[in-house]
């Protein structure tokens, strides 16, 4: 914990989360081929760099998750557009 006098936000306000999430994202048509090699390398460098860094910085955890766990960000993404659409958020 980078600040443990600091209470965290969900024990001020119940329920509160926030998952961030990142990932590579390649044409729908890219060969399975590809889309392995992809992300065997993109593990490959996560671990490197996992043992290379500060335990604990910037509050992260690389994962490397398989591709086939892509839903995740498909119901982020559905979680977040109806929080823009009940608040009735607008770009202007």
């Amino acid at each position: 914990m980078q600040l443990p006098d600091v209470p965290a936000v969900n024990e001020t306000l119940p329920g509160y989360e926030v998952t961030n999430w990142f990932g590579m994202v390649v044409p729908a048509a890219t060969p399975k081929d590809i889309v392995a090699r992809l992300h065997a390398e993109i593990v490959r460098v996560l671990r490197i760099s996992r043992g290379a860094r500060q335990p604990g910085r910037a509050g992260t955890e690389p994962v490397g998750a398989h591709p086939r766990n892509s839903a995740l960000h498909e119901v982020r993404s559905g979680e977040v557009g109806a929080v823009i659409k009940e608040a009735n958020i607008r770009a202007d």
